[in-house]
């Protein structure tokens, strides 16, 4: 009888003829890593090829740090341009002790489940005029026992430094040398900014390793300008929360996922409660939401960044929520007064706040998301003033696990911070 075929990272039971696993996704062909240039004898090198494709050849097992599956075939994938990209980002690095290293260079501090991989190529439109941000990270693991090895390998490094060049555009800049990521990780970050006009860009790791070794990696990202849609309350009808809710259906309904979508709000009380259903920009005009907004979950993209920008809005309730989060959202220039719990992020959701005041609410701002994509772990210039708590934590998203305060200030709270795990850091 033919063994049972499971997924290699799961364990899940498979048809015998899947590509990736519908229950973690992770693809059941092995990956190829491309072997780093050094000074060493033929003999070395062959010893050290065949290895690494003898651990191949078992599924990639030992590299990852999964659990051996059953017995089966592996089939090496064919290289194409497609996954070139993820060649040139990764190789193994040996020790003078013989310690076989992975090293690997990524986009993001972790994936939605906390494991960190390599990533090669990334692509994204961004609005005309707008910048993203984002981290650029470098992370070393022991290639036998699939464990985090930045102690064990950090001391080999002489030096290194990651650069961006442009290919076509302009080139992103690469700020902020105290970027640490180290909660997800990483054992070299960067932060990184880029524009529509950034084009294509290669970003290059070197690593000068202290015996005189040069361990060179790269990644490439492309950007394009995302196309613009505007609805404005003096060309629709946004008069009563019913018509307003009704044009927010109809722009989720008939834009394209990578249009940039912003909704010029007028000088109205909204006493009803507002869902937003996908990404876009509610830029306010002495605007008030008195029924509290719903931000559901949003689809993800790989091409842009995904989040709801609300501005210049003030939350002026009578008990309830005023703002419930299910998917990233920015909050700049608010006043949230009145409710029982005035800002909420759920799982998938995360509230980014800038420049609030939040007075006089039973709790000014709760964070109860497991995860998150695509916004920052840091609250600025925020005032927290009379309220029951000020922040509860009850849980962080796994990327970061630390929320940072930045210039925020508190008066009068019952309870500044509810932090039980000890997860705030205050700046």
């Amino acid at each position: 009888m033919a063994e049972t075929k499971r997924c290699i990272q799961c364990g899940a039971v498979l048809p015998e003829d899947a590509a990736f696993c519908p229950h973690c996704t992770a693809t059941q062909v092995a990956r190829q890593v491309q072997a780093v240039p050094r000074r060493r004898s033929w003999r070395r090198i062959v010893l050290l090829a065949a290895g690494a494709l003898a651990a191949l050849a078992v599924g990639g097992w030992a590299l990852w740090g999964w659990e051996k599956p059953a017995a089966q075939e592996t089939v090496l994938p064919t290289v194409t341009a497609a996954n070139a990209y993820d060649r040139q980002c990764q190789t193994y690095y040996e020790g003078a002790d013989g310690t076989l290293y992975w090293v690997f260079a990524a986009f993001s501090p972790a994936g939605s489940d906390g494991e960190n991989c390599p990533n090669g190529y990334r692509s994204q439109l961004i609005a005309a005029g707008e910048e993203s941000w984002g981290p650029l990270t470098l992370y070393a693991y022991d290639a036998v026992t699939g464990k985090n090895a930045r102690e064990a390998f950090a001391p080999l490094v002489e030096d290194w430094q990651v650069t961006a060049s442009a290919q076509e555009g302009d080139a992103c800049r690469i700020v902020m040398e105290d970027a640490d990521y180290s909660a997800g990780g990483a054992m070299y970050a960067r932060e990184h900014i880029a524009t529509s006009l950034c084009g294509r860009n290669e970003i290059t790791w070197t690593l000068h390793m202290r015996n005189g070794d040069t361990v060179t990696l790269t990644q490439v990202e492309e950007y394009g300008e995302r196309p613009a849609v505007d609805y404005r309350w003096e060309n629709e009808d946004m008069t009563t929360p019913t018509a307003l809710q009704a044009l927010l259906d109809r722009a989720a309904e008939e834009t394209e996922p990578e249009d940039v979508v912003t909704v010029y709000l007028p000088a109205v009380t909204y006493d009803q409660p507002l869902h937003v259903r996908r990404d876009m920009n509610l830029i306010g005009d002495d605007t008030v939401i008195a029924g509290g907004l719903v931000v559901e979950p949003l689809a993800c993209g790989d091409d842009k960044e995904v989040c709801v920008n609300v501005r210049a809005v003030t939350f002026a309730g009578d008990g309830g929520v005023g703002l419930q989060v299910m998917g990233p959202t920015w909050v700049r220039g608010f006043r949230f007064t009145g409710w029982d719990v005035a800002a909420q992020a759920l799982d998938g959701g995360w509230i980014c706040s800038q420049e609030n005041t939040y007075d006089s609410n039973g709790v000014a701002l709760e964070l109860d998301s497991g995860s998150a994509m695509m916004c920052g772990s840091n609250m600025n210039n925020s005032r927290f003033l009379r309220n029951g708590v000020a922040i509860r934590v009850k849980r962080l998203p796994v990327e970061w696990m630390t929320l940072e305060l930045y210039d925020c200030s508190f008066y009068g709270n019952t309870v500044d911070l509810d932090d039980p795990q000890g997860l705030v850091v205050r700046r």
